[in-house]
């Protein structure tokens, strides 16, 4: 995820993640492919609270129906785990 927005991984453990687009990102991939459930997922990303992951992910699949970019990125990524 670093890789893919070019920034330090600290970055998407660190605190602010409402405009963290990376960290948004992490969280849907990890419910979609990682089988943990959101508390633990967002014990590993920095102690997101549980509520907070399924509203970050639910968050990030709106944006991506109306930021093309975001979409690509994000499918680019997934197409990444299905393999």
């Amino acid at each position: 995820m670093a890789r893919a927005f070019k920034i330090d991984e600290e970055s998407i453990r660190g605190k602010g993640g409402r405009t963290n687009a990376a960290r948004r990102v992490a969280l849907y991939l990890a419910q979609r492919y990682t089988g943990l459930n959101n508390k633990a997922i967002g014990e590993r990303l920095g102690g997101v609270h549980y509520s907070a992951v399924s509203k970050a992910s639910g968050k990030l699949r709106e944006e991506m129906n109306f930021d093309k970019r975001l979409s690509t990125l994000v499918g680019e990524l997934d197409s990444r785990f299905k393999t």
